[in-house]
């Protein structure tokens, strides 16, 4: 049996990318096509799917935000609640565990070696 190579250019990717749900394999197609051999329209398509890619991925964060915190609210209560001692008055809580666990998380985030870091993604022509 002959084997036959089937060439699938930037085009067809595109278009075949159009056709998926929205997942990290959509990220891995429109990572592979080449925006300058694109038409105007089909960059305008890319452009449209890069950002349908966007908004998943937002709603994806917001979640696990979400979970997160709520962890992390989770964790603060316990520690809290350990901390309680019968034979002392209790302190007043000025920041709410929410607070706190919020505060916790973006500082986190804003203090990880991996977000943000120049070069997480390549630049293409």
């Amino acid at each position: 049996m002959d084997e036959v190579e089937v060439v699938v250019d930037d085009a067809m990717r595109l278009s075949m990318a159009c056709g998926r749900p929205v997942d990290s394999g959509l990220l891995c197609d429109l990572d592979r096509i080449e925006l300058a051999a694109l038409t105007a329209d089909e960059a305008v398509t890319y452009l449209q799917q890069v950002q349908r890619f966007a908004a998943y991925v937002a709603g994806v964060e917001a979640w696990a935000r979400d979970a997160v915190t709520a962890r992390v609210v989770t964790e603060i209560q316990a520690q809290l609640a350990a901390e309680v001692d019968a034979e002392r008055p209790a302190r007043p809580q000025f920041v709410a565990p929410e607070q706190a666990a919020w505060s916790e998380v973006t500082a986190a985030l804003r203090l990880s070696p991996v977000t943000g870091s120049p070069g997480s993604w390549k630049h293409r022509s």
